[in-house]
């Protein structure tokens, strides 16, 4: 995949929930509808909200928020975490429609965010990676942090189980 995303990233709570979106979409369409959807949910507040509602994840994307809010502070002595952040939210719509790869890394947050950090070096993105170590550590930390809560949560891990019996 390459070139830029068809959306925005402008906060940790706009991340966490286009994130849970992006495993809900998992479930339906092709890999071009499920992009095509999640800009539409980028670009729409209300329906995102709504989109999350309707399963009762507002508490799961709260704490996502505080979970990536909490990596984000770990950065907060490096002299270019400005631009680290930066890169985050230009490249983070790039691996958020890899949706797919939710359910189809065993639920383990580390191969998820590789394949992540695969497609961000596959994109537009890709040099922002390799002029320093620090956007991709920073990606990598904060994708981690969203994972980790977000496959913890039992009741996310219930939802995504009816897909995961559908795929073997």
């Amino acid at each position: 995949m390459s070139g830029l995303a068809l959306f925005e990233i402008a906060s940790f709570s706009a991340f966490a929930k286009l994130l849970l979106a992006a495993r809900k979409l998992a479930e339906d369409g092709g890999a071009l509808d499920r992009l095509k959807a999640l800009a539409d949910l980028a670009e729409n507040g209300s329906k995102l909200t709504a989109a999350l509602g309707e399963r009762d994840l507002g508490p799961l994307a709260a704490r996502i928020e505080t979970d990536c809010q909490a990596a984000d502070a770990a950065f907060a002595r490096e002299p270019l975490v400005a631009e680290a952040r930066t890169v985050f939210e230009d490249a983070a719509p790039v691996a958020l429609a890899q949706c797919d790869a939710i359910a189809k890394a065993d639920l383990q947050g580390s191969a998820i965010v590789q394949k992540m950090v695969e497609a961000v070096y596959a994109s537009d993105y890709a040099r922002a990676f390799r002029e320093t170590a620090l956007p991709e550590s920073y990606f990598r930390a904060v994708m981690e942090a969203a994972l980790k809560a977000m496959l913890s949560d039992p009741q996310f891990i219930d939802g995504l189980s009816s897909q995961l019996w559908r795929e073997s």
